[in-house]
């Protein structure tokens, strides 16, 4: 078993993508512990409402292309919307022991169902599919802001630059975009 820590954030596509290569290595037999590390990516967001995100040709392809290995278009229409609640909610999915089904259960919310991942409503939804407690407290209060802060002073203290990043025993392996083929040869 490979224990990681994947630094990233749900307003990434490139983080998607990594998110659904990991799915495949998984399936592919790579047995992966992951400690899913929230960072918020855009903290100047919090305050503005959801947006369609749109691309550009070039960038559908590239994203088309990346994700192709694992079956996933980050270019699936969306929202750019703050990240900040969905990550204060994952870190009562740690606690609960479901980091795994937050992610999952964002990521295919935002990028597949088109949902603005910082709709209340939303969240509470999510939360209630996976059976996360608390999700009402937590969004009405700033429960975990301390830890939304301490996630951002680490990263900012190992002079983190990209996400996704994944490290494995305080050791950077990978940063920035990543291809299944990379994942794979570093997991391996």
């Amino acid at each position: 078993m490979r224990n990681i820590r994947v630094y990233f954030d749900f307003v990434c596509p490139y983080c998607y993508t990594a998110w659904a290569h990991f799915g495949q290595l998984r399936r592919d037999g790579i047995a992966l512990d992951i400690d899913w590390y929230g960072w918020e990516i855009h903290p100047d967001w919090r305050d503005r409402p959801a947006r369609r995100a749109f691309f550009t040709p070039a960038q559908e392809e590239e994203f088309a292309a990346l994700g192709k290995p694992s079956g996933v278009n980050a270019t699936d229409l969306r929202y750019t919307a703050s990240s900040y609640d969905a990550l204060r909610l994952l870190c009562a999915a740690r606690e609960q022991d479901l980091s795994d089904e937050w992610v999952a259960r964002v990521f295919k919310g935002a990028y597949r169902e088109q949902q603005p991942m910082n709709d209340p409503d939303v969240l509470r939804a999510w939360a209630d599919v996976i059976g996360l407690v608390g999700a009402d407290d937590i969004l009405t209060t700033a429960k975990y802001a301390d830890v939304i802060a301490a996630h951002d002073a680490h990263c900012m203290d190992i002079a983190l630059e990209y996400v996704p990043t994944v490290e494995e025993d305080g050791r950077i392996l990978l940063s920035g975009v990543l291809t299944y083929q990379d994942l794979y040869r570093a997991l391996i």
